[in-house]
């Protein structure tokens, strides 16, 4: 009989899960396989599919490595000894939502000089920086980016906050 108690209700990140003791499906063979490619990956699953999840997860596996994968299949099979790396981890969850005074760009390229400055890089966002792409390009093109990985949760978040204003969707977009 399954301990309703252990059930992970409104739990999103991998390490809760596992300080926690919730019940876990193992799909770490699946997230090792992902995890080889060094390549974008785009993930797309409906909402409540366990994207953040496994987002979570990989920044667990990126950041520190196997620690918390004990009796995992990754583990338990011998799937991942890569090393740990750099992790940006940007939640847009957390900018879908916008006053008519605050810009968008302005706040999202905060968020992203924000995380980089967390992660150990120099600040570099200045006035000239207009555009997250402008942005992530002057990054990727840094000698010191080896080893990092961009990981984003909740991409459509700031566009879908905005579906019923056409003017604050188009400019978004």
């Amino acid at each position: 009989m399954i301990d309703l108690a252990k059930l992970p209700l409104s739990i999103t990140s991998f390490s809760e899960f596992c300080d926690r003791g919730k019940i876990y499906v193992d799909k770490t063979d699946l997230v090792a396989d992902l995890a080889k490619f060094d390549a974008p990956i785009f993930l797309s699953r409906p909402c409540r599919f366990g994207k953040s999840t496994l987002v979570s997860t990989f920044h667990e596996l990126f950041s520190n490595g196997l620690d918390k994968f004990q009796g995992l299949k990754i583990v338990t099979d011998n799937l991942w000894n890569d090393r740990t790396y750099n992790v940006i981890h940007l939640d847009l969850s957390k900018i879908k939502e916008q006053s008519d005074d605050i810009n968008f760009n302005e706040t999202f390229l905060q968020q992203l000089d924000d995380a980089f400055i967390h992660s150990g890089y120099e600040k570099i966002l200045n006035e000239e920086i207009k555009t997250p792409a402008r942005y992530l390009d002057i990054r990727f093109n840094q000698k010191d980016i080896s080893g990092l990985v961009l990981l984003i949760d909740e991409y459509d978040a700031p566009l879908t906050a905005v579906m019923g204003d056409k003017e604050e969707f188009e400019r978004r977009t």
